[in-house]
């Protein structure tokens, strides 16, 4: 009987853990994911091009008070997607190994562990899902000593 309660014990701790790790994400820096893009000031948000890829119903703006930065590693830029004049995805832009490595534990620490990766033609795929918000963590090695990568993330309910 004893180890039947040790067996549950464990299981309970798992379980809290797992809800710890994947706490509910809805959402980037004070942006909740459907936030409307009229209720933000045009001052703080400037619009810039699409990136390449997205959606032709998107407009992309960046915010003038963000500080480049993620996880405490300097990024290259930090996008904020609208479709329909709502927020729905956000992808930051970053070079370098060692900035990948980082914001895979950090999004290990916000998410919990991958929900999948994938390694092919010198490019670094791995996926993360909470109920509210999917991650995408993509790198490219270049060269040997440069890449580029893109941490996108998004609103599962505007994507799935």
């Amino acid at each position: 009987m004893r180890w039947l309660s040790v067996f549950w014990a464990t299981v309970m701790v798992i379980v809290t853990l797992s809800a710890v790790a994947a706490a509910e994400v809805r959402g980037f820096r004070g942006l909740k994911w459907g936030t409307e893009l009229a209720t933000l000031t045009s001052a703080d948000f400037v619009r810039v091009p699409a990136f390449k890829g997205i959606a032709p119903d998107m407009e992309s703006y960046r915010r003038q008070s963000d500080e480049l930065t993620v996880a405490g590693m300097a990024v290259e830029n930090i996008n904020y997607n609208f479709r329909r004049g709502k927020l729905v995805s956000v992808n930051i832009d970053f070079r370098g190994y060692f900035v990948y490595e980082r914001l895979m534990a950090f999004c290990k620490e916000q998410f919990g562990p991958p929900t999948g990766s994938m390694v092919k033609n010198m490019e670094y795929i791995s996926s993360f899902e909470s109920p509210g918000t999917g991650v995408l963590l993509y790198l490219q090695l270049t060269t040997p000593i440069y890449s580029d990568g893109r941490l996108f993330l998004y609103s599962r309910e505007s994507f799935d």
